[in-house]
């Protein structure tokens, strides 16, 4: 569990580091900045800004040194959306893991992608806030990886940019329309005839007990509710 809660740390860690930089380029470097040096050079608003305390408002809202709102491990921006990429790519993972599950033990069934979506969600959530948050654990690892230089900053960098890649290629080829949840399906006794059939009927939610007993006569009823419904792909 400790191991897991390492490695899923470092994923939060590097999105949150890679949230941060990009919102600092995009601030830098975005055109409209220069309306806001222009507001915060009207003497009503820098007036406003002096009595606080702050004499140049425009260096204070670019930010010198870290920006709290954006920065801060215990609560902020980047933690927020480094933690929702990390769940997002957790979802995928568990949603290919569901796939592998459904077409070896349960090929027939018919799940709501709606529904399902939002168990796993819910599941990549939980296990978020075990590994990440229940703790304060992000923050103690944000504390720590900040001080860590060199080929390990380097290497999980990357391996932190690959990981949704990753994550929805598992998802996609662990399908029923993927080739190794194609596989997953031929080893239930499944001709590839009967996987295109399987993969249609789940789309067009016709009741799959013909599945249970397969014989030409159940083989010619699918097909005729499939060129019913998708003359195209009966051909």
């Amino acid at each position: 569990m400790k191991h897991l809660e390492y490695y899923y740390n470092i994923l939060f860690y590097f999105f949150y580091r890679g949230y941060i930089k990009t919102a600092i380029v995009a601030r830098k470097y975005n055109p409209l900045i220069v309306f806001v040096f222009l507001f915060y050079k009207i003497p009503y608003i820098k007036n406003r800004f002096r009595a606080r305390g702050i004499d140049d408002p425009f260096k204070w809202h670019m930010g010198s040194g870290k920006i709290k709102w954006l920065e801060d491990p215990e609560r902020s921006i980047g933690t927020m959306v480094g933690g929702g990429i990390a769940i997002s790519v957790l979802g995928f993972i568990y949603l290919g893991i569901w796939h592998i599950i459904r077409n070896y033990f349960f090929p027939t069934h018919q799940d709501s992608l709606v529904y399902s979506l939002f168990v796993i969600g819910l599941l990549a959530y939980t296990t978020d806030n075990l590994l990440v948050t229940q703790h304060d654990q992000g923050q103690k690892y944000i504390k720590k990886f900040n001080k860590i230089t060199g080929w390990w900053r380097i290497k999980w960098a990357i391996i932190t940019a690959l990981s949704p890649i990753f994550a929805i290629w598992f998802a996609i080829i662990t399908s029923s329309y993927g080739t190794v949840g194609q596989n997953i399906l031929s080893l239930n006794g499944y001709t590839e005839s009967e996987i295109n059939h399987l993969i249609y009927k789940k789309q067009l939610n016709i009741p799959l007990s013909n599945f249970n007993n397969k014989t030409e006569q159940n083989e010619q009823d699918l097909l005729n509710k499939i060129k019913k419904y998708t003359p195209d792909r009966a051909q």
